[in-house]
């Protein structure tokens, strides 16, 4: 009987029996002794519960013929290509200390910080290329997808020893020949990259907007697909954006057509990607992006009642505050004041300022 190993079944690994019974699940076949029995074998594993719902979300999304969508024949598909490829990536779980301690992410409960990967997730990553960021993405390859969430932050480890820190609200597409002859990683939010140079292996981060090629390098790249702008911030190396060489402790802003808008030297790399060790920092920013950028930070819907707001410009450092401290220091630094219903905060100017 052919296994699949990974975190899905009992013992780490899904067997075929475990596919037709999520199978005959999703198609609701099962009696109701048999439904039963699946409940509770889902239950001894909380891995078999977020399998089970992304393929049911795979098999909503399948259109009015969703029952026929063919799980078993898809894994059996999958077999021989997981055992001719196996990629190894790794998501590693931050310490739980650090999560606790770590301001705003001491508020993501350890366990969905762990599970930021949804395992199914790179399945359907063989089945279908994945609308992406970059125009520059080939539809001819299949890609994985790590991703995370608002308030959230993740650690990977790609199988050539290249680290990547995930800001909140990120996807990385990986293509699934990564390494063969080049290594292109496909970006959509923030991440900072610690890469090992291979010169026969050329690196390179796709965004909307640009192509950050690594020239063996620390370096941090900033490009929510909602920005007008590609951000790059070097640590240590060198890179390569926009035909411009940056170093140590360069920025380059890249616009939406492709070139360097901005592009500052000295400037303090650590305060830029401070965001990795759970510090925020803003310097002379737009308080409509600070209200963007904390809203993924703080997981709120952080709205300006008049869009002149957000005009102002903030220098700001966020590390331990609560939410409370964070949402008060910044109603005193634009004169205004806010209201917070659940998770969405709007902020107002106050009469007569």
């Amino acid at each position: 009987m052919d296994t699949i190993g990974g975190p899905f079944g009992g013992g780490g690994r899904l067997s075929a029996e475990d596919i037709r019974r999520i199978e005959q699940h999703l198609a609701g076949s099962l009696s109701a002794s048999e439904a039963e029995a699946f409940a509770q074998w889902v239950a001894a594993d909380p891995a078999r519960g977020r399998l089970v719902a992304a393929f049911a979300e795979l098999w909503r999304g399948d259109g009015p013929d969703a029952p026929s969508f063919d799980i078993h024949g898809m894994w059996a598909r999958m077999v021989p290509r997981i055992r001719e490829r196996r990629r190894v990536l790794s998501l590693i779980r931050r310490d739980d200390r650090q999560l606790r301690t770590r301001g705003p992410w001491s508020r993501v409960p350890a366990a969905a910080a762990a599970a930021v990967l949804i395992a199914v997730l790179s399945v359907a990553g063989w089945l279908a290329v994945r609308a992406g960021p970059s125009r520059e993405r080939t539809t001819s390859v299949a890609m994985r997808e790590f991703s995370t969430r608002r308030g959230q932050r993740a650690d990977l480890r790609l199988d050539d020893g290249t680290q990547v820190v995930l800001g909140a609200a990120t996807i990385v597409h990986i293509p699934d020949d990564y390494g063969d002859r080049t290594r292109d990683v496909y970006l959509n939010g923030e991440a900072y990259f610690v890469v090992r140079h291979d010169a026969a292996h050329p690196f390179a981060v796709h965004t909307g907007h640009a192509t950050i090629r690594d020239i063996g390098t620390q370096f941090a790249v900033t490009a929510y697909d909602d920005a007008t702008h590609t951000e790059v911030v070097v640590v240590d190396g060198e890179v390569s954006v926009a035909h411009i060489a940056l170093r140590r402790n360069d920025l380059a802003i890249v616009d939406s057509a492709g070139q360097p808008a901005v592009v500052r030297h000295g400037v303090d790399a650590a305060a830029a990607t401070g965001w990795t060790e759970g510090r925020l920092v803003l310097e002379a920013t737009p308080f409509q992006e600070v209200v963007a950028e904390l809203s993924r930070w703080y997981d709120l819907d952080i709205q300006l009642a008049d869009p002149s707001l957000g005009r102002q410009q903030l220098t700001v450092t966020f590390g331990s505050e609560s939410t409370r401290q964070v949402l008060d220091a910044l109603a005193m630094l634009t004169h205004t004041h806010y209201e917070q219903h659940g998770r969405t905060v709007t902020f107002s100017a106050i009469p007569g300022t």
